[in-house]
């Protein structure tokens, strides 16, 4: 066991309060880094997105159907937007013009594009006319 003196102990502790206040300076520069890398990662992962009042939209389909398995639709649509609420929530409505009750996210939501089906019952889609278990033959082979 070591013996300090008083004097040797009280000039420690006036150094260590000096040093206190550059540690706190290098522990706020430490977490303003922080932030910046945290906000640098968001903004990259954020989609930009160009949806505005009357955009023809898919949205996100959270329950597809047990039988379709994991090949079931994912989007289901098309809505359009009924109103901006925030700039990047919305309310929709139906193409029939019935409201959906609540709002969606952006990130919850798809750009309709023209030409696209609406991948989620779709009445145009072509159905085989086959025995269970067949498969279709390449139009070459006919």
């Amino acid at each position: 066991m070591t013996h300090r003196d008083e004097s040797m102990n009280a000039r420690e502790q006036i150094d260590e309060l000096d040093l206190l206040d550059e540690r706190r300076e290098a522990a706020a520069l430490r977490l303003e880094a922080m932030k910046g890398k945290v906000a640098g990662y968001y903004n990259n992962k954020m989609r930009a997105h160009n949806i505005v009042r009357g955009s023809l939209v898919l949205k996100r389909d959270f329950r597809p159907k047990v039988t379709e398995g994991k090949l079931a639709p994912k989007w289901k649509g098309s809505y359009r937007v009924q109103e901006v609420v925030d700039p990047s929530t919305f309310k929709l409505e139906h193409m029939s013009v019935k409201k959906v009750k609540r709002t969606w996210n952006t990130q919850n939501l798809r750009r309709y594009e023209a030409g696209e089906s609406s991948m989620a019952g779709d009445e145009g889609e072509k159905e085989m006319d086959t025995m269970p278990g067949a498969v279709e033959q390449a139009p070459y082979l006919e």
